[in-house]
């Protein structure tokens, strides 16, 4: 790049690969979490989401790979691990990118 020259981002596709996932606490008595993770950028809609890692409790492995269209650098990529539930999913834990 020559001298003085500024190099603009004007976004472009992130590939990611989630995984695996080491949580903390088990909140199920009976049976072992089914964990899933839910990938978001923000300002947008679209959401990407794992498979269930059925019965892995506190170590899933999902190993599924996505690629997201990231519009600049200002966007941040939200996470969010769950455990899928009959009556609803619960959170797990969660972060941003």
């Amino acid at each position: 790049m020559p001298e003085g020259a500024m190099m603009i981002y004007t976004g472009g596709k992130l590939k990611i690969k989630l995984c695996e996932a080491k949580i903390l606490k088990d909140d199920r008595i009976f049976f072992k979490m089914d964990p899933f993770c839910v990938l978001e950028v923000s300002g947008h809609q679209k959401k990407y989401r794992t498979k269930v890692a059925n019965g892995q409790g506190k170590n899933p492995h999902w190993n599924d790979v996505f690629e997201i269209t990231v519009p600049d650098i200002n966007h941040e990529i939200k996470y969010a691990v769950m455990d899928d539930k009959l009556l609803g999913n619960a959170t797990l834990g969660f972060g941003i990118i």
